[in-house]
């Protein structure tokens, strides 16, 4: 089905874009967005098995091995800690069993400090939970959750969709959509507090536009003047309000007032050129 609307020698309708680009392909995002589902392909394109694996590489990327092991000797690292043990004269660095509830040794350094910093960052990196990595990424980056609704069709939000008096059994979270640092820069030129949330809004509307895309709300128009198509344009992406504003714009002004009169009609994309007058005279306002 299609929406028409009819002045003479005006004809205006607009359809669902099958082939909508997707704005994930787009070279304009701030962010980068990463999930995971078996069914699904969701997101950027990524090579990351699972998310303690790109969370790993978030922190590698973002917090330099000096500070990463000042927190860790400092015991700021929750589950994981470095020390320096006299008696054996090695780095050793340890995680907590909550099963066993001990420290378990997994690493230990007897080189000079300045000969293994590397391989001692990363050490407390693999030793780090998901939850510790995405906290300390937190400080250095940008990064939202993002939940999927699949049920009757694909929805994302960067809300989680499983809580509150409206959660959904069917809702769950795939992954995040996140901007480090090197991105905030340049895309505002600093990288503080006021750039930090407006790079949050940013990944915010990355994610509702794209969610529209999943959900099929993608529009084009074609625009008929004596029964021969004079302008079109395809892959607008939003609620049908929004959609109407952003056609609009496209539209000569002579034609505005079409807006106003859609109307549902049959699929047109089979029609001939010599329907077009019969269309004309049982819908025209």
């Amino acid at each position: 089905m299609s929406l028409v609307a009819v002045k003479k020698p005006y004809l205006l309708k607009i359809s669902l874009d099958e082939d909508a680009p997707n704005p994930r392909e787009t070279d304009d995002n701030l962010g980068n967005m990463v999930c995971w589902h078996r069914h699904y392909r969701l997101g950027d394109a990524h090579s990351y098995e699972d998310p303690g694996d790109f969370l790993q590489e978030l922190v590698e990327k973002n917090v330099s091995d000096a500070e990463l092991i000042r927190k860790a000797r400092a015991g700021e690292i929750q589950g994981v800690k470095l020390e320096y043990v006299r008696a054996e004269k090695i780095w050793s660095v340890e995680s907590y069993d909550a099963v066993s509830r001990k420290w378990v040794r997994w690493y230990e350094f007897d080189r000079p400090f300045s000969r293994c910093e590397s391989q001692i960052a990363e050490a407390i990196r693999s030793e780090m939970s998901n939850q510790a990595l995405l906290k300390l990424a937190g400080q250095k980056c940008c990064i939202l959750p993002v939940y999927l609704f699949d049920h009757s069709g694909l929805h994302i939000s960067t809300q989680d969709l499983t809580k509150g008096p409206d959660g959904r059994w069917d809702a769950g979270q795939v992954g995040w959509v996140y901007a480090d640092r090197k991105a905030i820069l340049a895309g505002y030129g600093k990288c503080g507090p006021e750039e930090m949330k407006r790079a949050e809004k940013a990944l915010a509307s990355e994610v509702e536009l794209y969610d529209k895309y999943l959900s099929g709300e993608c529009y084009g128009f074609q625009l008929y003047k004596d029964g021969e198509e004079m302008d079109s344009c395809w892959g607008f992406l939003g609620d049908f309000e929004e959609v109407r504003k952003d056609i609009s714009e496209y539209l000569p002004e002579e034609c505005w007032s079409l807006m106003d009169h859609l109307t549902e009609a049959p699929d047109m994309r089979r029609m001939e050129l010599e329907d077009y007058e019969e269309l004309l005279e049982e819908m025209e306002v």
